[in-house]
């Protein structure tokens, strides 16, 4: 797999199983902030452990959370699309002059 995603020139980064990460790197891989991510681990969205009384997370659940978030944003706007075309919305759309479909 690693061969194949760098032959298709895709970057490839190796980590430990066990690679743990603050709540703020957390956060900021995921594009959010460190408040609302605390909420998603006390709501029991991820897992996560205490070092002493701060949270800790491992970068393989970040990674998979957001793998997941991705592909329920993708089937989220694939349901949209397929609503607005059933409701003929796209019907409705006019070529600019001169514009080009692609």
């Amino acid at each position: 797999m690693v061969v194949e995603l760098m032959a298709e020139g895709k970057s490839v980064t190796l980590l430990p199983d066990n690679q743990v990460v603050t709540t703020q790197r957390a956060a900021d891989l995921l594009g959010m902030s460190r408040p609302f991510f605390i909420k998603l681990l006390e709501s029991g969205a991820m897992a996560h452990h205490m070092v002493g009384n701060q949270r800790r997370v491992y970068l393989r659940d970040v990674l998979e959370f957001a793998r997941k978030r991705e592909e329920e944003r993708q089937a989220a706007l694939d349901r949209l699309s397929k609503q607005a075309f059933e409701a003929g919305l796209y019907d409705r759309n006019v070529m600019p002059e001169g514009g080009s479909d692609e």
